[in-house]
C-alpha cells in the first residue's frame, strides 16, 4: 500500500513538472525590467525609429536604446517641441519648436550625437498668426507635410533649403481630430476617428492642395503595404471591435478583410466573425514587420500576421500582452522584434518583444517620480 502511494506521488509530481514546463511553454519569458521616471497618467503620442534608438513622445521626448532599454531625454532641441517626425530611412528628424512663442522649424540630420541642425524657413503667415498647439508633422523619404488646424505646408525634402513651402488651407479645420496618416505618390491620406460620432478618410493632393473626402467612416489606423495597398482599421459606432479593410482604388470603397461583431444575448445574436478564427478582441494597430508582412496588434489576443494568399491570420507570439490595458503605438524593429507603448494602471510602459525568443523586456514608468532618471 505504501509502495502504491509512493508511485502515485511520483506520477503526480512528474505530471506537475510536465504541466509547469510544457503547458507554460507558450508564455513569454521576462528578460528584465528597466525603470524610468515618467509623468503619471501620461500616454505615448508618437514613436519613431532611428538606428538603434527609438524616439518616444509622452509629455516629453525620450531616447530609448533598443538593446538595453536605457532611457534619457531627447535634448537636441531644448525649447518646447510642438511636433516631431522622422523619415523612414532615419536620415532626417524634423522638429517644430517654439522660442518665446515664436515657432521655428529645424532639420536635425543623421547623427543625434552631433545634433547638426538646419533651420527650415516658415512662411510669414505661419510665424505671425498661427497657433501651433495641435500641429502635426508627417513625412516619407521624399516629402514633408506640416499640418495645422488652419493651414498646411509641404516641402520636397531634397529642396528644403532652397524652396519655400507650398501653402494651402486646411479646409476641414480639424487637425486635433486627425488620428492617423499615410503618404504615397504625393498624396496624403488622413484617417479621422471621432469614436461614436464617426469619422472620415481624406485624401490630399500635395501638389495642388486639393482635398477629397473618400469615406464617411471612422478610421483609427491606416498604412500602405509594400505593394501599395492601403489598409485601415475601422471602428463601429455600436462599440463592436471593428474591422480591417483595404481601399479599392477603382471606386474608393473599402473592402472588408476581417471583422468581429460581439455576441448580443439580449437579441439572441451570436458572435459574427469574418476571416477571424480567434476570440473576440479589439483591432488596435497595423504595422509591417521586418519582412514587410502585415501584422495587427490586438488589445487582448496579442499579435497576428496576415497571409494574403490564404486570407488568413496567424498568431505570432503569446495570446496576451503582459497586462497592457491598451496599445498606443507599435514600432517594428530589426531581428523580428517590436517596440510597444502602452499603459498599465495609468502608468506608461514600453515593451521590447522578441518573436524569435518569445521573450520581452519592460521599461516601466514610476508615477511617484516625474523627473529625469
Amino acid at each position: 500500500m505504501q509502495q502504491t502511494g509512493r508511485i502515485l506521488f511520483v506520477i503526480l509530481f512528474l505530471g506537475f513538472i510536465a504541466y509547469y514546463f510544457l503547458g507554460r511553454s507558450n508564455e513569454p519569458k521576462l528578460e528584465g525590467v528597466t525603470s524610468a521616471s515618467f509623468s503619471p497618467n501620461m500616454r505615448c503620442k508618437a514613436m519613431y525609429r532611428i538606428k538603434n534608438e527609438v524616439l518616444a513622445f509622452t509629455t516629453e521626448y525620450f531616447r530609448i536604446d533598443t538593446k538595453t532599454l536605457a532611457c534619457r531625454p531627447f535634448d537636441s532641441i531644448t525649447d518646447s517641441i510642438q511636433a516631431l517626425n522622422v523619415t523612414p530611412d532615419g536620415k532626417h528628424i524634423f522638429a517644430l519648436a517654439t522660442d518665446i512663442d515664436t515657432p521655428y522649424f529645424v532639420d536635425i540630420q543623421n547623427d543625434l550625437k552631433e545634433s547638426r541642425q538646419k533651420k527650415i524657413s516658415l512662411p510669414e503667415f505661419a510665424t505671425l498668426r498661427t497657433n501651433w498647439l495641435y500641429s502635426v508633422l508627417v513625412c516619407d523619404n521624399e516629402r514633408l507635410v506640416l499640418i495645422n488646424p488652419k493651414r498646411m505646408y509641404t516641402w520636397k525634402i531634397k529642396d528644403l533649403q532652397k524652396d519655400s513651402a507650398f501653402e494651402f488651407e486646411n479646409v476641414h479645420a480639424a487637425g486635433c481630430e486627425y488620428s492617423c496618416f499615410a503618404m504615397r505618390d504625393n498624396y496624403l491620406y488622413i484617417g479621422e476617428d471621432r469614436e461614436h460620432y464617426g469619422g472620415k478618410l481624406i485624401r490630399i493632393n500635395l501638389d495642388n492642395g486639393k482635398f477629397e473626402n473618400l469615406l464617411d467612416k471612422s478610421v483609427s489606423d491606416l498604412l500602405f503595404d509594400q505593394s501599395g495597398t492601403l489598409w485601415t482599421i475601422n471602428k463601429l459606432p455600436n462599440g463592436d471591435p471593428g474591422k480591417i479593410c483595404v481601399l479599392d482604388p477603382a471606386n474608393n470603397q473599402l473592402k472588408v478583410i476581417s471583422s468581429i461583431t460581439r455576441a448580443n444575448p439580449d437579441k439572441n445574436e451570436a458572435k459574427v466573425a469574418l476571416n477571424w478564427d480567434f476570440p473576440v478582441t479589439q483591432f488596435q494597430k497595423l504595422f509591417l514587420n521586418d519582412k514587410n508582412q502585415l501584422m495587427v496588434a490586438t488589445d487582448s489576443q496579442g499579435f497576428f500576421c496576415f497571409d494574403k494568399e490564404k486570407t488568413k491570420w496567424t498568431r505570432k507570439g503569446p495570446n496576451k500582452i503582459f497586462g497592457l490595458e491598451a496599445f498606443e503605438k507599435v514600432l517594428s524593429l530589426e531581428d523580428n522584434k517590436v517596440m510597444v507603448a502602452g499603459h498599465i494602471n495609468n502608468e506608461c510602459n514600453f515593451m521590447l518583444y522578441d518573436f524569435d525568443k518569445n521573450s520581452y523586456r519592460l521599461l516601466e514608468g514610476d508615477p511617484n517620480q516625474v523627473k529625469e532618471r
